[in-house]
């Protein structure tokens, strides 16, 4: 049944397409009023196909390729609707409708199963996140058509006043979609930080969503100050809408969302070494500066603090934690011996509050990265509200 409403879609939006190239063949009013009436009938259906899909799956369907394919086609058919309705744009159809047929069969090449959303996905920056790059792509892209009908209607010595129209037309898309790409990549920035620690990873789309940012900020840094208009910047519409269509197919869709995760705790897992060696090294100048204020040791460690530092280096190096809590003072499982436990507590009390004064560098580098993994792993725990405190 919801695969049946979305071919339904589908075929409508391929009929809308053939009947508004019909009457831009043969100057047949009623070919083009059939086209726009096939065209609400698959905004429709579309629509229908994205709530059913929504409601069946208990989320946003925004997750993957196949659901953004199919929210960015009926946002450019939301987009050419409302512009039709209140510009008379019915001009821009012969563009407009091929752009949502082709977007619309990409989705169909997906797979179509509906996933469990994955932790990281279960914010609310990521509706807003995904919903804005919806509205952001779908004005890029009548921008793009609007452009492609400047350079045809010129061609054709069309008057100045219209093309005059269509060239502000074009740039108010293109300001609402550089707005709504800027919301893209700041809900973005917050989402990824709550979810993974981390404001930016230059993955493959945050780095081509950002060169598609400044590409328009270029555009409208040209418009606003250099008066650009007419044909160049009808040209440069079209070019743009290449960086959107590659940031949005190009750019591998495996490189987002889940894989995106995916990398970035791969990221975190290259770092525990180095975290597990911070680790050993904290431990180990905290027993020497004991060692050397306690049992006036000058020439290295006395037996027992030698003991010591070789046990902790031990259990840091066994510690099956690690990846996850890192550090021993985020740990809630003791891995130590009792009296061995007792030791080291002894010695961090003591050494704790001195290390700022003799090793002031690794001191703050060593609470700096504590705080962010306690931060982390509060979140983490907001993400993952059943899982079970190791």
């Amino acid at each position: 049944m919801l695969n049946g409403i979305f071919f339904a879609a589908l075929a409508a939006y391929f009929a809308a397409t053939l009947l508004q190239f019909a009457a831009a063949a043969f100057k047949k009013k009623a070919l083009e009023q059939g086209a726009w009436v096939l065209c609400l009938l698959a905004f429709a259906l579309n629509s229908a196909y994205l709530a059913a899909r929504g409601v069946i799956a208990g989320r946003l369907p925004l997750s993957n390729q196949f659901e953004f394919s199919t929210a960015f086609a009926w946002g450019v058919a939301l987009m050419y609707i409302v512009l039709r309705l209140r510009m008379k744009a019915g001009w821009m159809g012969v563009i407009a409708l091929p752009c949502m047929f082709l977007v619309l069969s990409y989705a169909a090449l997906q797979p179509k199963e509906i996933s469990e959303l994955m932790p990281a996905l279960r914010s609310a920056w990521f509706g807003l996140h995904i919903g804005s790059a919806v509205f952001s792509y779908a004005a890029f892209a009548i921008a793009g058509c609007v452009g492609v009908m400047y350079l045809v209607r010129e061609r054709k010595g069309e008057e100045a006043g219209r093309l005059l129209q269509m060239d502000y037309l074009s740039y108010r898309l293109i300001a609402f979609g550089f707005l709504m790409l800027t919301v893209v990549i700041l809900s973005g920035c917050v989402w990824a930080e709550q979810a993974w620690s981390s404001f930016w990873s230059w993955d493959p789309k945050e780095t081509w969503a950002l060169i598609t940012w400044i590409f328009y900020a270029i555009y409208l840094h040209q418009r606003l100050r250099k008066n650009w208009q007419g044909k160049r910047m009808a040209w440069y519409a079209i070019i743009a809408v290449g960086f959107v269509i590659f940031t949005f197919i190009g750019v591998n869709p495996r490189l987002s969302f889940t894989p995106m995760a995916e990398r970035r705790l791969l990221g975190q897992r290259t770092g525990v070494s180095e975290k597990r060696e911070r680790e050993k090294a904290v431990v180990s100048q905290m027993i020497a500066l004991y060692c050397r204020k306690r049992h006036h040791g000058k020439d290295g460690l006395c037996p027992k603090c030698a003991e010591l530092a070789d046990y902790a280096r031990h259990r840091t190096d066994l510690c099956p934690y690690m990846e996850n809590k890192t550090f021993c003072s985020n740990c809630q499982t003791h891995c130590y011996r009792p009296e061995m436990r007792e030791r080291i507590r002894t010695v961090m009390r003591f050494s704790g509050s001195r290390m700022i004064f003799y090793h002031p560098v690794l001191t703050v580098r060593h609470v700096t990265a504590v705080l962010a993994e306690k931060r982390r792993i509060r979140r983490s725990e907001v993400f993952h509200p059943n899982k079970e405190k190791q």
